[in-house]
């Protein structure tokens, strides 16, 4: 009994089989090696840091990547903030604690802006309870105030804190 390749039609006649298929066409059917997909990481030039798949990690990652902005420069560059720390007194005083508030912030969140008002310095910061723990960790004290921002999707009520520093004269 003669055998026919199912996929072109040859015959056993013109050449080997393997199984039903002719040798070319079970070459073909054969499942070819995969070849490695190089994933593209995530890495956000703003402030050097990339994704290593659980967490934004400072550094350049080996391989390819991408440019991407991370969540915290994002919302940096858009403005938002929860924290607002207001320094009030003597300008050389407040400018000299203001300095100091900046630097302990930016240990663990971001600072989007510092300005001079009428009686001191306005600290925008990223994030309500960093802000709180760098006023607490140099030993100040503070009035605190809530405002309702807005509500989230959930409907809960998303509150902007605000601490007030109020500076003796001397």
């Amino acid at each position: 009994m003669r055998k026919q390749c199912p996929a072109c039609g040859r015959t056993d006649e013109s050449g080997d089989f393997e199984g039903a298929f002719c040798r070319e066409c079970a070459d073909k059917a054969k499942p070819r090696p995969q070849r490695e997909k190089r994933v593209k990481t995530p890495y956000c030039q703003r402030c050097g840091r990339y994704w290593n798949g659980r967490d934004w990690v400072k550094g350049v990652p080996e391989g390819k990547w991408h440019k991407r902005t991370c969540p915290e420069c994002s919302l940096k560059a858009g403005g938002y903030h929860e924290a607002i720390i207001q320094v009030r007194g003597p300008f050389v005083k407040a400018r000299r604690l203001a300095t100091n508030l900046v630097r302990e912030v930016r240990r663990k969140t971001f600072v989007v802006s510092v300005s001079e008002v009428k009686n001191g310095f306005d600290i925008l910061a990223g994030r309500k309870k960093p802000a709180i723990q760098a006023v607490q960790a140099l030993g100040l004290a503070f009035k605190k105030t809530n405002k309702l921002v807005t509500q989230n999707r959930e409907g809960k009520r998303l509150y902007r804190v605000t601490l007030c520093i109020r500076l003796d004269e001397d």
